[in-house]
C-alpha cells in the first residue's frame, strides 16, 4: 500500500507540474496575444504587456522565452513601439501561437493577476543577478536619448526620473545614463585637448608655414575632431572642410575667453553645420565665405557620394528657411537670394 501511494503521489505532482507548466504558458501568450488590438501609437501599454509576460514566462521552464521577449522590449522606444510589437509577435508564433479553450481562461487570469503584482515587485539581489533587470529594459529606451537617432529626448528623462518610486528604478536609470553619458564626456574632454593641442601647433607654425613655397599637409586641419563650449550666432557662412563640399553653416564663439582670442589672432573661426552638432576650425580667410542662400557651387561636387549631396541640399533649404524667417519683410540686407514666384 505505501509502495502505490508513493507512485500516486509522485504522479500527482508530477501532474501538477505540468498543469503549472501549461498555465505559463498560456498566460504570457494570451497577453502577447493582446498586442495584435493595441495600437502601435500606445507605446507605454506595449511596454506594460511585454514586462509582465517576461515576468509570467520567467515562471516556466523554458529559459529562452523571456530571453526573446526582453530582445523585444529592448527595441521599444518612446513612440516608437512598432518593433517591439512585431518581434513579441514573432516570439509568440515561434512557440506555437495562442489557443485557448474557454474553460482554461480564469486559470490563465489567475497567473494574469499574479503576474501583474509581481511585476511591481523589486527584485532580490540574488535574482537580479542571474536575470536582466526589466527596469534596465526601460532605462535602455531612455538612452536614445544620447543618441540623436531615437525619439527618446530630454524630457523623456526628466518625466522618467520624476515618477521613479523605488530606489531600484532610479539607480537603473541612472546606471544607463552614466554607461552612455561617460564616454562621451571623455570624447569631449579628448576633444577639447586636442583643440589646445592644435591652437598651439597652429601658434607655434604660423611664421614657418609663410616662409615655406610649397604647403605641407597640416597636423591639424578642418577636418579635426575637436569641441569647446561655444555660443552659435546668427552668421550664417559655407564653411570648407576636408573631406566635404562647400556647406552651409553658422559662426560660433568659443565662451573660454582665451581659446577665443587665440583663434581670432590665428585668423580661424569655429564653425557648425547647419542640421549637424559637431565643430570644425576653418580659416576665416580660405574656407569661410558669405552665404546667399543659393546652394554652392563646386564643379566637384559629383565626386562626392550621393548620401553628401543629398544632405548638403537639405541644409541648404534648412538654412535658406532659417534665413527667410529671421528677416523682416520689410528689411532686407540683400545678402539672401528671396525666391519669388515669376508671374504670368
Amino acid at each position: 500500500m505505501s509502495v502505490g501511494s508513493s507512485d500516486s503521489s509522485e504522479i500527482t505532482e508530477e501532474q501538477k507540474a505540468l498543469e503549472k507548466a501549461k498555465k505559463i504558458d498560456l498566460a504570457w501568450k494570451k497577453k502577447i496575444y493582446m498586442l495584435h488590438s493595441i495600437p502601435t501609437k500606445r507605446a507605454s501599454r506595449i511596454r506594460d504587456i511585454l514586462i509582465c509576460a517576461i515576468t509570467i514566462a520567467r515562471k516556466g521552464k523554458q529559459s529562452d522565452v523571456p530571453h526573446d521577449l526582453r530582445s523585444a522590449l529592448q527595441t521599444h522606444r518612446p513612440g516608437a513601439a512598432g518593433k517591439a510589437k512585431a518581434m513579441a509577435l514573432a516570439v509568440l508564433e515561434k512557440y506555437g501561437g495562442f489557443e485557448c479553450a474557454i474553460d482554461e481562461m480564469d486559470m490563465i487570469d489567475e497567473t494574469h493577476n499574479l503576474a501583474d503584482s509581481e511585476a511591481e515587485e523589486t527584485k532580490d539581489e540574488g535574482e537580479s543577478s542571474k536575470n536582466s533587470s526589466y527596469l534596465c529594459g526601460e532605462a535602455l529606451m531612455l538612452t536614445g536619448s544620447l543618441e540623436g537617432n531615437d525619439n527618446a529626448d530630454r524630457v523623456d528623462w526628466k518625466d522618467a526620473v520624476k515618477q521613479c518610486k523605488k530606489l531600484s528604478r532610479f539607480s537603473a536609470l541612472v546606471a544607463a545614463f552614466s554607461y552612455k553619458a561617460i564616454p562621451k564626456l571623455n570624447k569631449m574632454s579628448e576633444d577639447m585637448e586636442t583643440l589646445r593641442k592644435a591652437i598651439v601647433y597652429w601658434e607655434t607654425n604660423t611664421k614657418t608655414r609663410k616662409s615655406r613655397s610649397k604647403k605641407k599637409k597640416e597636423k591639424f586641419n578642418s577636418a579635426t575632431e575637436i569641441w569647446t563650449d561655444t555660443e552659435t550666432t546668427n552668421e550664417f557662412v559655407l564653411g570648407k572642410v576636408d573631406t566635404y563640399p562647400w556647406w552651409p553653416a553658422r559662426i560660433c564663439i568659443a565662451k573660454d575667453p582665451i581659446i577665443k582670442m587665440s583663434l581670432e589672432s590665428l585668423g580661424r573661426v569655429l564653425i557648425s553645420f547647419v542640421g549637424e552638432q559637431h565643430l570644425h576650425v576653418v580659416n576665416r580667410e580660405d574656407e569661410v565665405t558669405p552665404f546667399t542662400g543659393k546652394e554652392p557651387e563646386d564643379k566637384h561636387i559629383e565626386d562626392y557620394p550621393p548620401g553628401i549631396i543629398k544632405n548638403l541640399r537639405e541644409s541648404t533649404a534648412m538654412a535658406r528657411r532659417i534665413l527667410r524667417g529671421s528677416i523682416p519683410n520689410n528689411n532686407h540686407d540683400g545678402n539672401v537670394v528671396e525666391e519669388k514666384k515669376s508671374s504670368t
